[in-house]
């Protein structure tokens, strides 16, 4: 943080500039483009298609979730972010509307610089909504560092803090 600033040229209380970008892929049914800074994800809806999962309730839709990483296989941390975000799309989409059908939202991480759930919170609520998917109300995600202790930057560059963040 020379002269007061992050690595990425924004100021400590500066937000990461945010796009959406609405309906970037032509054969999903609803698609967003989520950019927060150079943290970027890329998210697509499919459906409803009609069928539902082995061991889902066919009186109501169900929502599956693929995380694709920017490279390499999926792993634990990758299932997690899915099983996340299953939870959270199912609690504000109405899912008696369409019963016994599978909505499936693919999420592709193009770029991480941080905040990378907000980002795939928000992209995958923009791409639903764009897809026409009823939802009871809408969902966002923000990353928030708070600190109880003044960081002076500039005036404490021999000092190191330890603080806490969850994503």
């Amino acid at each position: 943080m020379e002269g007061g600033s992050r690595a990425d040229g924004r100021n400590p209380n500066q937000l990461r500039p945010f796009t959406c970008t609405g309906n970037p892929l032509h054969r999903a049914h609803g698609s967003a483009r989520w950019a927060q800074g150079d943290t970027v994800v890329l998210a697509a809806v499919y459906g409803p298609k009609s069928g539902t999962r082995k061991g889902e309730n066919p009186e109501k839709a169900s929502i599956e979730v693929v995380w694709k990483p920017k490279t390499g296989q999926i792993g634990r941390q990758e299932r997690e972010y899915e099983m996340t975000l299953k939870r959270t799309l199912q609690s504000i989409c109405l899912l008696t509307v369409h019963p016994n059908t599978t909505t499936s939202v693919v999420l592709q991480v193009v770029g991480d610089d941080g905040s990378l759930m907000s980002c795939a919170i928000n992209a995958s609520c923009a791409a639903l909504a764009f897809a026409g998917i009823p939802m009871k109300h809408l969902a966002g995600k923000l990353s928030i560092f708070f600190s109880v202790i003044p960081l002076d930057f500039v005036a404490n560059k021999s000092k190191a803090y330890i603080c806490c963040s969850r994503d």
